[in-house]
């Protein structure tokens, strides 16, 4: 899914549109088209005209069983868990590229489902505001909303049964994230001394005391996760 994908394909038409999404607005309308972009293969590499219309009647398919709220419809054709997985983690991050860029997904053969990821992009996340400058606005003011402005996530969520799928899910995920969390807390006490270091190269033009600057992120970073944590605790629950 890549709303920017008419900019590496115009010539050659490797997408299609389905849906739209409200976080992305490109020309002032409050909304923009959802474009699904075939990286592999392309056009130039052999991809045919039936190709192309299989993949496209493949995802209009997945996306018309959520539409219909038929959750069994939707699993003949998506791994469950890895749609769910994915989710919950662009949710619990506030992963906005995932609104309508940089979500990936493959089927590892003709007979296998639709699988979601690899999960990537997270430089606009944790309430993060865009910015080519080090953060040190450090909010945690919107740390117990949630962000689903996910297209195939929130017509999942309308479904009869989804919730409890989800609920049993977060308890796996909830354990990776906590695992995750301590080795951050690990990594930072064993290299602060160098991540400071090097942050000296990067970041002394922004600011006059980047020590910190570092440990200013680290504690805003180790909060927001914990808070987020118990949030969905109470959301998943």
């Amino acid at each position: 899914m890549d709303t920017y994908a008419f900019h590496d394909c115009v010539e050659n038409q490797d997408y299609f549109a389905l849906g739209e999404t409200d976080v992305f607005d490109y020309d002032g309308d409050g909304k923009t088209d959802l474009l699904y972009k075939i990286d592999e293969p392309k056009r130039d590499d052999g991809l045919t005209d039936s190709q192309f219309d299989y993949i496209k009647n493949y995802i209009t398919k997945c996306r018309l069983a959520l539409q219909n709220k038929n959750i069994e419809e939707f699993k003949k054709y998506v791994d469950l868990n890895s749609f769910i997985d994915f989710f919950t983690l662009s949710e619990f991050f506030r992963n906005t590229d995932h609104a309508g860029r940089s979500t990936y997904m493959y089927r590892l053969s003709t007979n296998s489902k639709l699988i979601f990821g690899p999960s990537w992009d997270f430089d606009y996340t944790c309430s993060r505001k865009w910015s080519l400058e080090p953060n040190q606005d450090y909010t945690l003011d919107n740390v117990n909303d949630r962000f689903y402005n996910f297209d195939w996530w929130k017509l999942f969520l309308n479904i009869d049964g989804a919730l409890e799928l989800i609920n049993k899910r977060w308890e796996r995920n909830r354990d990776i994230i906590n695992h995750e969390l301590n080795e951050v807390k690990n990594y930072f006490m064993t290299y602060k001394n160098y991540i400071i270091d090097d942050s000296r190269i990067w970041y002394t033009k922004y600011c006059d005391d980047v020590e910190k600057l570092v440990l200013d992120n680290y504690n805003w970073y180790i909060s927001y996760i914990t808070k987020r944590l118990e949030f969905y605790d109470s959301v998943f629950a």
